[in-house]
């Protein structure tokens, strides 16, 4: 470690900004978002404007994303490791860089340091706590992280406030995430409880009742689950899975789930399954894996 690395990084002093924050000439809208927050939250706490830039400034600088101005400090960063979301909070000397995997990656950097370092915290979309920093320095800093999990929901009202819950570092296709968040993870067509919109029983039920549960000797047209030990129900599923991928190219989840009630099929194709499984996850799971392995290629 250098000398200029185990002094303190002031960036803002007494109202007054010690450095510039740099951005990529060619960088996207999410980018330049994270820019733009990260300068507008500093402002918040310590009452200096620091500069948004896209020519690196004499003295000290926030380099926002994996610029070529940030790339030399990255170098060691194992990024396909990080998945598509992780982040690096790094200091070198007089350089603060903060950068992501991909875009929203570089987004969610910002928003670590200002919540994990900084002390921000965004309760809900109209309360957020903001400490007062009078000097902003950072000491030895480097960090690396990878979400636990890939997509993050939350169906509740705060959380479909694309602000706030970008913030949270939320995902999903409840809040309406726009391109300056890094978009969002949506799901093809439907939402969970699918089964009768992938086998709905009013084109189905007359002809091919067995392709519906079986629950105490009878086929239920409604209220039940799909027999899913049936070959042509994994057909026409991965059949109507297909299209619902087809008419929604930019979809990354598809939901083969079963509907919102009970009613598992007891056949004794099923039933086996399910004993020898421990529950009625055991046809689900089997019955997921199935089209997953069908539809992979």
């Amino acid at each position: 470690m250098n000398a200029s690395t185990t002094q303190p990084l002031v960036l803002a002093e007494a109202g007054t900004p010690r450095a510039c924050i740099v951005l990529d000439d060619q960088a996207d809208d999410c980018q330049r978002y994270a820019a733009r927050e990260l300068s507008d939250h500093l402002h918040a706490i310590t009452g200096a404007h620091l500069p948004v830039t896209t020519r690196p400034l004499p003295g000290a600088a926030i380099r926002v994303g994996r610029s070529r101005h940030s790339q030399p400090l990255l170098e060691d960063i194992d990024w396909q490791a990080l998945g598509d979301e992780g982040v690096v909070l790094r200091r070198r000397g007089d350089r603060l860089v903060l950068a992501g995997a991909s875009s929203r990656g570089t987004l969610y950097a910002v928003y670590e340091w200002l919540e994990q370092h900084l002390g921000i915290r965004w309760l809900t979309p109209d309360c957020t706590y903001m400490p007062r920093h009078e000097r902003l320095a950072v000491d030895h800093l480097d960090t690396r992280l990878r979400p636990g999990y890939r997509m993050r929901d939350q169906n509740y009202m705060h959380a479909h406030d694309a602000t706030w819950a970008a913030r949270n570092r939320l995902n999903g296709q409840f809040p309406p995430l726009g391109p300056e968040h890094g978009g969002q993870w949506r799901f093809a067509r439907h939402f969970v409880h699918t089964f009768y919109a992938l086998v709905p029983p009013p084109q189905h039920y007359d002809r091919h009742p067995e392709y519906f549960s079986l629950v105490n000797g009878e086929r239920l047209r409604s209220g039940g689950q799909l027999c899913l030990s049936n070959a042509d129900v994994l057909d026409l599923v991965c059949e109507a899975v297909t299209d619902w991928l087809e008419q929604a190219p930019d979809a990354r989840l598809v939901s083969i789930s079963q509907n919102d009630w009970y009613g598992a099929c007891t056949c004794p194709a099923c039933h086996a399954i399910d004993e020898a499984e421990g529950s009625h996850s055991g046809t689900m799971v089997r019955f997921v894996n199935a089209v997953a392995e069908r539809l992979e290629p």
